[in-house]
């Protein structure tokens, strides 16, 4: 089908060609090749590309074409088309009624990377618009498992399957083991139609509806008791499949006025899963004699949001505005729960209700004021109010199993409505503060309260500085520095249970979530620009920060980083240009927690350990475009290299065992060439040959070397990190029209 509609869209884009200049005619009736520009056209008349031809790639790599669509070997069609056309054109007297137009577009017609409109309208009447967008997402093809039914609802386990308590024993592994890549495709479907009517009135409306399909991978636990009483866990990796439908609807009504402008608006977004739960067989043996066999996990749940917006804007002078912007949304979700779990023999107490019956209301406004004074001064001040309002009411929910029961009412979990509101003001200005040098400075307040969270109310001050200085007409340079506090009430935590039986917080008190922990943060940095000559630019610039967690005793303490980088630019004849960039970041943080599973073990620092994690990422690049050169010549090229390190040592008290295997070095590094030729046929025709060569090598020592059956109660896909070389080399035509 989409190569019907390609081939459709390229006849319909070359049919006036055709029908004035055909670029593949062997020219006039006396069989001579003619080699003739067509008529120029109208100076009015937008330019239209039409692009058609063949690319080669030498091998499979998923990673390579994880979001384009290039992922296997062999040819594709490179497909490329942007047709704009308007109403009859008079050439006695140039004039033409070139409100009425239509435009076509369409990018990687070729690949599952493909995307498409087609717009028409009469420009200051109406549009009517129609697209379709295609993205894939390939994760993994390195991936392997031992269920069948993959992609379904139901997984089963191959036949004459032996179980065992641990992966190691697992006898029919590896003759039961079967590829399985890992993937998922987006296609989105969109409308649109809009209507302008007199004194600045305008009404639209889209409709989007997008589905998703394929597979990704979840870890799946069946809980149960062991019979020393000791909690167990027996875990496995499995794919999930992705069956959603999302519909959108946008409607708006606009006014724009010489002072003042409006626009008010509905949106809905309904998500349906078509699949509401995944049902697996459990490779592991029965544990305390239980004889279910299977697990369910329930899959994400049909639900929907609706929107009422408004925004408005006057201008009070022409170098004064205010905007405003409101809006009101309401998330609901009733989905049907799922038994509380698959095994009959656990039916246990029924459930608090049939469905969660969620709601959450969202409240927000904004509204900023802007002003300038002559070109010394100019502010803008901003107001931010946020309230996510979680009307979701409580129950408390049994712990049971797949396998057994998880303490009863001892263990029971109550659901937890989280609702916040936040206060936030800004105020930035600029000053000439004497010839050619500049302050910058701005200040934001944040204030952010919370219920059911171990932090009711945060608030945060933010100050920041910056001055630049014009020296010259061929140097600029400047300084800033940035300096944020943030403090919270007392942090409260869970206590932690000792009753028998009962489930004890696994979070210590000392630890703090970083994102709700009090924090100092201080930030500087430096830029310069520099034109020595006429045809040479170059710019430097480094930024420095400093994260501190002071009364984070566990937790993420403390985190800085740095970013260096220097681009330079050179023109050194009128039809080259050449460019190069060199950029440095590196990152550390350090991070304190500590093991334990009774109380004891709770107040015991022998059980600590901390992880001092070290980030670095290079990147360079550099290239050149030179063309028109011998009249018909474009060349260019674009070379980039980055590579990725970071190590987090872990050392661990003495009452700790240090990791087995230890964590080692986590790497990257990517290189790519792509160079492009262009000859001109004549003025309307091209030809374009491009190369391209990408090399990315990858080590994560999170799935490197870790055999399937490595670790004893988690059986996991066996992925590997990526590492491929590819080259795509491609040919194709351009008709410009």
């Amino acid at each position: 089908m989409h190569k019907k509609i390609l081939i459709a869209i390229l006849y319909l884009a070359a049919s006036p060609l055709w029908a004035e200049d055909d670029p593949f005619s062997f020219g006039p009736s006396d069989g001579g090749l003619s080699l003739e520009a067509p008529a120029p056209p109208p100076p009015n008349r937008p330019k239209s590309e039409l692009e058609i031809g063949l690319a080669y790639i030498n091998r499979d790599s998923f990673k390579f074409g994880e979001y384009t669509g290039q992922e296997e070997k062999g040819p594709y069609v490179i497909g490329n088309v942007d047709i704009h056309r308007r109403g009859a054109f008079d050439s006695r007297t140039f004039d033409s009624d070139g409100a009425l137009y239509w435009i076509l577009r369409g990018r990687n017609l070729g690949l599952t990377s493909r995307e498409m409109e087609v717009e028409t309208g009469v420009q200051g009447d109406y549009k009517v618009g129609m697209s379709y967008d295609q993205l894939p997402k390939f994760q993994t093809d390195t991936a392997k498992t031992i269920f069948r039914g993959v992609g379904g609802d139901t997984l089963t386990l191959p036949p004459g399957w032996v179980r065992a308590d641990e992966t190691s024993d697992m006898t029919e592994l590896n003759n039961s083991l079967h590829e399985l890549k890992v993937s998922h495709e987006r296609k989105k479907y969109g409308m649109e139609f809009s209507k302008f009517f007199s004194r600045g009135w305008e009404f639209s409306a889209k409709y989007h509806r997008e589905t998703k399909e394929g597979k990704k991978l979840v870890g799946a636990i069946i809980e149960s008791w062991d019979f020393d009483d000791s909690f167990h866990e027996p875990t496995v990796i499995i794919p999930e499949p992705i069956d959603y439908v999302t519909q959108q609807v946008d409607v708006k009504l606009s006014f724009t006025g010489k002072k003042s402008q409006f626009e008010g608006g509905y949106s809905v977004s309904l998500f349906d899963n078509h699949k509401d739960s995944l049902i697996w067989e459990n490779p592991f043996s029965a544990i305390g004699g239980t004889p279910e066999t299977r697990g369910r996990i329930g899959l994400p749940p049909d639900n929907q949001f609706h929107q009422l917006k408004a925004i408005w804007g006057y201008n009070f002078a022409p170098n004064t505005r205010l905007t405003a912007h409101g809006t009101f949304g309401r998330m609901t979700q009733d989905e049907r729960f799922l038994p509380y779990t698959i095994n009959p023999d656990l039916a246990g107490s029924g459930l608090p209700r049939s469905s969660l019956n969620g709601r959450v209301d969202t409240l927000s406004f904004y509204t900023k004021l802007f002003s300038r004074y002559g070109n010394a001064l100019n502010w803008v001040a901003s107001y931010r109010y946020e309230d996510r309002d979680n009307r979701t009411s409580r129950a408390s929910y049994i712990g049971y199993g797949d396998a057994a029961d998880q303490g009863g009412v001892a263990n029971a979990r109550t659901n937890l409505p989280f609702s916040f509101k936040q206060n936030q003001f800004k105020l930035d200005a600029t000053y000439e503060w004497f010839y050619r040098t500049y302050l910058q400075g701005g200040y934001e307040y944040t204030q952010m309260e919370r219920t059911l969270s171990e932090v009711k109310k945060n608030q945060e001050h933010l100050y920041r500085l910056e001055i630049r200085r014009n020296a010259f007409d061929s140097l600029t340079g400047g300084i800033r520095f940035l300096q944020a506090y943030r403090r919270g009430s007392s942090y409260r935590t869970t206590a932690l249970q000792t009753a028998t039986g009962g489930e004890h917080s696994m979070i210590h008190p000392l630890q703090r979530k970083f994102y709700l922990a009090s924090k100092n943060r201080t930030q500087g940095g430096g830029f310069m620009e520099l034109d020595p000559i006429e045809a040479v630019t170059l710019q430097l610039s480094i930024d420095l920060y400093e994260d501190d967690y002071l009364k984070s005793k566990m937790g993420l303490r403390k985190s800085m980083g740095q970013v260096y980088a220097i681009d330079a630019t050179m023109v050194p004849k009128k039809d080259i240009t050449t460019y190069a960039f060199y950029t440095y970041e590196h990152s550390y943080s350090d991070q304190k927690e500590r093991a334990f599973e009774t109380v004891a073990e709770s107040n015991d620092p022998r059980r600590d350990w901390n992880k001092k994690t070290r980030e670095g990422i290079d990147t360079l690049g550099a290239g050149f475009k030179w063309g028109p050169f011998l009249d018909r010549w474009d060349t260019g090229a674009d070379y980039t290299y980055a590579r990725s390190r970071g190590k987090g040592p872990v050392k661990t008290g003495s009452a700790l065992d240090a990791p087995d295997p230890p964590i080692r070095m986590l790497t990257t590094e990517l290189h790519r060439l792509d160079v492009f030729l262009k000859y001109k046929i004549k003025e309307s025709l091209s030809a374009k040959m491009n190369v391209l060569y990408e090399k990315f090598s990858s080590r994560d020592y999170a799935v490197d070397k870790i055999q399937l059956n490595e670790i004893d109660t988690i059986l996991i896909t066996g992925e590997k990190s990526p590492d491929y070389s590819v080259s795509v080399i491609g040919l194709s035509l351009l008709y410009d029209f």
